[in-house]
């Protein structure tokens, strides 16, 4: 007896086989187009980092001014008590715990400084000791303005590389957007080839197959090819994947319906066939 096949079950089957080829066909694609793209530099280290180091400075300057003016006031009254000298001897001590050890230079030119004041007469003294106070601001003066010039230059260089940073962050940008429209169109190749080779095969069975049944598969390739060959057209809009994903829905439906709830034409068929050629054979028994 010759056994028949549904064509509804094997259009099924062949929309089944495509969707899992043309699937696996675009996670495969998607992946492999992934580039890693470069990090984006900050500078918010950088500046936490030289913030707190003027604010030590700061800190420590201020507190060696304070034990210097504690001291001098401590040796400047007209009989200063032995509390007073102890007061003087130990705010240098904190103040030179601050500033660290000076240089061998530095120390040389105080020395000779002190010894040629205690070699003058006291107008003389005060002349030096004038003449070292006008030193010292100068030097604080030309400190704040070498402070003053090196924060101009960092305003200019930090906005300098925020605006490269800026072009930056635009450029990583337009290259993630190029990423994704490559990913896209390679996608909708993948679907075109797909549904020129369905639609190919399925030509060749139409027209060349020897058996009607394979030109029934031939025509359903067919018809499948052309639905995937028009993805690319149809796949970007907004309502495909709604209505490719309800019409998964209702096949599946339709098939679990079809499998437990009614009988298949198939089998219709060849029971009418059964049934058939048993009365035939009862007939021709009896006559």
């Amino acid at each position: 007896m010759r056994h028949r096949v549904c064509p509804l079950s094997l259009f099924a089957v062949i929309m089944g086989v495509a969707m899992v080829l043309t699937g696996c066909s675009l996670i495969g694609g998607s992946s492999s187009e992934s580039k890693p793209l470069p990090e984006q530099a900050t500078t918010g280290g950088l500046q936490g980092a030289e913030d707190k180091l003027d604010t030590l400075t700061d800190k420590r300057i201020s507190r060696v001014a304070a034990s210097v003016v504690l001291a001098e006031n401590a040796v400047s009254k007209n009989e200063p008590s032995n509390s007073d000298i102890a007061v003087a001897k130990s705010e240098l001590k904190i103040a030179r715990a601050m500033t660290g050890e000076p240089s061998k230079a530095d120390l040389d030119y105080a020395n000779a400084r002190a010894q040629k004041m205690l070699e003058s007469s006291p107008d003389d003294a005060q002349k030096i000791v004038a003449k070292g106070i006008l030193t010292a601001e100068a030097l604080r003066k030309e400190i704040e303005f070498a402070n003053s010039r090196y924060e101009q230059e960092k305003a200019k260089k930090q906005a300098d590389f925020e605006a490269k940073l800026k072009e930056k962050e635009i450029e990583i940008q337009k290259r993630k957007m190029e990423l994704e429209q490559e990913r896209i169109a390679n996608d909708m190749e993948r679907w075109t080839w797909v549904g020129i080779s369905m639609f190919t095969v399925g030509m060749l069975l139409t027209f060349l197959a020897p058996f009607p049944m394979l030109k029934k598969a031939g025509m359903a390739l067919t018809l499948t090819g052309i639905i995937c060959g028009s993805f690319p057209i149809i796949g970007s809009e907004p309502w495909f994947k709604y209505a490719i994903g309800g019409t998964i829905g209702l096949m599946v439906i339709a098939m679990l319906v079809q499998m437990f709830f009614l009988k298949p034409k198939c089998e219709v068929d060849k029971s009418s066939v059964d049934i058939s050629s048993d009365s035939s054979g009862q007939s021709n028994d009896n006559h």
